[in-house]
């Protein structure tokens, strides 16, 4: 199983907003989530299901996940978190504990509390363009 997270900002250049876009796609079932300006979801590519009822988006979301990969949203953002959390090879463990710092524009690098090193970095592309 595959899932990839993107975010930026979308609406006019004077007043943009946050957007956050998952992909996830497994064994030929391709599954796009978009949460921003509208929230919205396709499933492999048979046309945008959005729904303007606030609380019905997530039960809808999770139905065509159950069906399709067997996992709740939930359920798949806590294995891809879980799959993609920073491991420390100095302490032999993933940090409970970490700092930010600065690294090049846009880059922001997570440390180890413990012994500084770094296990993970982060890149904003909006910073440098």
């Amino acid at each position: 199983m595959e899932i990839v997270i993107t975010s930026g900002s979308e609406g006019p250049r004077h007043d943009p907003y946050y957007y956050e876009e998952e992909v996830i796609s497994h064994e030929g079932n391709t599954v796009t989530i978009h949460n921003g300006l509208a929230q919205w979801f396709t499933l492999n590519d048979s046309g945008m299901v959005e729904v303007y009822e606030p609380g019905s988006f997530i039960d809808l979301l999770d139905e065509v996940l159950v069906k399709g990969f067997g996992y709740t949203h939930k359920q798949l953002t806590r294995m891809h978190r879980k799959a993609n959390r920073p491991f420390c090879k100095i302490c032999g463990v993933y940090p409970r504990d970490v700092t930010c710092a600065d690294g090049y524009p846009g880059e922001t690098l997570l440390m180890c509390a413990k012994c500084g090193t770094i296990v993970a970095s982060d890149i904003n592309m909006s910073v440098i363009m």
